[in-house]
């Protein structure tokens, strides 16, 4: 069975999210989060949720926040605000072709062995084994494979798009375990300046913006073989 393919939700712990709330570099738009942090959560011990995958499966529709805002007390607008930030560590698989920079007869080898996701890479080419016998297969080279695995693992960081993908890879945090360990005003100048050379995107992407993808690939499970 392979690991998950993100965070596993159900080792971060609510206190480790609260602190997260409290502490860390927040998009704007999430910064009310802090308003009532440590009453909410401690309503939210009092309930027995423990863990942020109990959270994501509490909160799971608009009916089901606005039951647990009446069984509680927590303002509906609150939970609305936690169940958009905790579903962001949730990654969605990116498409291969959606990523700058993959050649095109590489994505139509993946793509007849079945793989046109990072997902699917993910699981197919997390082990060296495994990657050895995707190249077989595929016909793909190791150094190309390699880097294939290091971009479909950025993208498991949940905040991380297509985009972000290249752009992280391109400023030398080729994998979630690289990018842990920069500080976030170091990567930010980095990523700043390969943009502006290769012009990935016109997005405004923050120095807080950097600090959270960081902060998210820190608790990152180290499940790939390099």
């Amino acid at each position: 069975m392979n690991p998950p393919y993100g965070i596993d939700l159900t080792g971060f712990s609510l206190e480790s999210l609260q602190s997260l709330l409290a502490h860390g570099d927040l998009l704007p738009s999430h910064r009310a989060l802090r308003d009532g942090l440590d009453h909410h959560f401690s309503v939210l011990g009092a309930q027995g949720i423990t863990h942020v995958q109990q959270l994501v499966d509490t909160l799971t529709t608009k009916k089901a926040v606005e039951r647990f805002a009446a069984q509680t007390g927590i303002p509906v607008d609150y939970l609305t605000l936690l169940r958009r930030h905790v579903r962001g560590y949730i990654p969605n698989p990116i498409n291969l072709a959606d990523i700058p920079g993959i050649n095109e007869d590489v994505l139509k080898r993946l793509a007849e062995a079945g793989i046109t996701h990072t997902k699917q890479l993910f699981e197919r080419g997390r082990t060296r084994t495994d990657r050895s016998a995707l190249e077989a297969q595929t016909g793909i080279d190791a150094a190309a494979m390699l880097e294939l695995i290091e971009l479909a693992d950025l993208s498991r960081i949940g905040w991380v798009g297509p985009i972000g993908v290249r752009l992280f890879h391109q400023a030398g945090a080729h994998t979630a375990n690289a990018l842990a360990s920069f500080d976030p005003d170091v990567f930010y100048a980095r990523m700043s300046d390969v943009n502006r050379e290769h012009q990935y995107t016109r997005a405004t992407i923050t120095r807080r913006d950097v600090a959270l993808i960081i902060d998210i690939a820190k608790k990152m499970p180290d499940v790939i073989e390099y």
